[in-house]
């Protein structure tokens, strides 16, 4: 098993999926975070409340005269950096009625707060380490490389179970350059914190997101091994690993709940209702709740059963299924 680890390792390495992967993903969170730093600009917000301004004045020059216009302008569009003068007439806002909003417009909750709306509670954590599992482990069908293993029990188990340790390894890294990279580029872009989170639970959160990215970084190599096709990884890559599948399904598990009462829990037993309870910090990890949060249990555990519950569940399958099958 070690010997394929090496060998698996060299091969990412030295290929390029990995690298360009990594670079996608740093240039994705320094956009955001560029995108995050130009739209907060005072400057910006000034702008966009003049243009909105205008459109008002458009719309209401053509329904009502002008003064009637601007007494009803004064009383329905009030917001921020839009002064009112006694005789009823608007102070067109400038850069520094915003400065406030700005400031505002730049804190999170906490730096878990931000990696969770960053890259966890929409998938992307989740997508990309599938994708290249996806990719890297179909390739050893196309090359053949794997009929080069033997075929013994032992080589299937020894094959199978250093591709799992691969497929964790690799969710570890996008998440560790996901999180550098995310706290780097918003650090920069002048972002600050309303509060500071302890190391450990800075910590076991991104032990719990490291996880919950290796669940289903599994389930699509097992979709690979079954099926042995790359477009069907790919395709459950992104359909299975993004939070849109999951919404979906922890819909309509909530319509039928209505009819079947039990069913109505199911979805917090999903492995994206636990990355729906991760996503808001690691804050949220001591309020009780999840898949347990009926007996009072904190959110932290419940996401650690749920998670151990889907990897022994891959493993099982990937054993079960597979150890029949030619290499």
């Amino acid at each position: 098993m070690l010997n394929l680890l090496k060998s698996d390792l060299y091969r990412l390495i030295h290929g390029k999926a990995l690298w360009v992967m990594t670079v996608v993903l740093v240039a994705c969170m320094a956009f955001a975070a560029g995108m995050l730093h130009w739209v907060t600009q005072p400057d910006s917000l000034a702008f966009y409340a003049q243009a909105e301004m205008m459109t008002v004045d458009e719309v209401q020059s053509e329904l009502v005269p002008r003064e009637e216009a601007e007494e009803n302008f004064a009383v329905t569009v009030q917001g921020p950096g839009v002064r009112v003068r006694a005789d009823g007439f608007r102070e067109v806002p400038t850069a520094d009625d915003f400065q406030d909003v700005s400031a505002e417009m730049r804190q999170f909750d906490s730096l878990t707060g931000l990696f969770g709306s960053g890259f966890v509670s929409g998938g992307f954590l989740a997508v990309t380490a599938s994708l290249l599992v996806a990719l890297f482990f179909s390739a050893d069908f196309e090359t053949r490389f794997i009929r080069n293993l033997t075929m013994t029990r032992r080589g299937r188990f020894a094959y199978y179970g250093e591709k799992l340790l691969l497929a964790s390894l690799v969710s570890l890294w996008f998440l560790v350059v996901l999180a550098s990279s995310c706290a780097a580029s918003f650090a920069l872009a002048g972002i600050s914190y309303r509060a500071d989170e302890a190391v450990g639970g800075l910590l076991l959160w991104m032990l719990l997101v490291w996880l919950s990215a290796t669940v289903y970084a599994w389930a699509t190599a097992l979709v690979v091994w079954i099926t042995r096709s790359k477009a069907a990884g790919i395709a459950e890559a992104i359909v299975v690993s993004s939070a849109m599948f999951g919404a979906l399904l922890a819909q309509a598990l909530t319509y039928f709940g209505r009819i079947l009462p039990w069913v109505d829990v199911l979805p917090a037993w999903l492995p994206s209702g636990a990355l729906n309870m991760l996503a808001p910090g690691a804050a949220q990890l001591a309020v009780p709740g999840g898949a347990l949060g009926f007996a009072g249990v904190p959110v932290g555990v419940s996401v650690v059963v749920v998670l151990l519950i889907w990897l022994a569940v891959c493993a099982a399958l990937t054993f079960a299924a597979c150890r029949r099958r030619d290499l």
